[in-house]
């Protein structure tokens, strides 16, 4: 089983229009050990939302959606990530990972 670790509860979830705006995630450090379809079968258990596609570079993860799905628990996910915040999911107790919004590009 796979848990969303949230430090603070919201009382009243805010509704995110994720139509306008898709946004991706980035999970900074991942053991090489741990296989891309593994990343991919725990978010797709959590139902944050419909993933088009998973990159790996070394360490790090990106994780690309389509589009996410509404409820409290996205809403919330959603609200911290693009505050700058970070989030956790907990793939194999006690072992977690921390996840940011994925920042785009820079033109150089």
């Amino acid at each position: 089983m796979f848990k969303l670790y949230e430090k603070e509860k919201h009382k009243n979830p805010i509704n995110v229009n994720k139509e306008v705006h898709t946004m991706n995630i980035c999970i900074p450090k991942v053991d090489e050990t741990i296989p891309t379809d593994k990343v991919q079968q725990i978010f797709k258990d959590l139902k944050l939302g419909e993933i088009s596609r998973i990159v790996r570079y070394n360490q790090k993860v990106f994780i690309f959606f389509k589009s996410w799905n509404t409820s409290e628990k996205t809403n919330k996910v959603y609200e911290r990530l693009d505050k700058g915040e970070d989030c956790k999911v907990i793939y194999d107790f006690p072992s977690y990972w921390k996840f940011y919004k994925k920042n785009p590009l820079k033109n150089t």
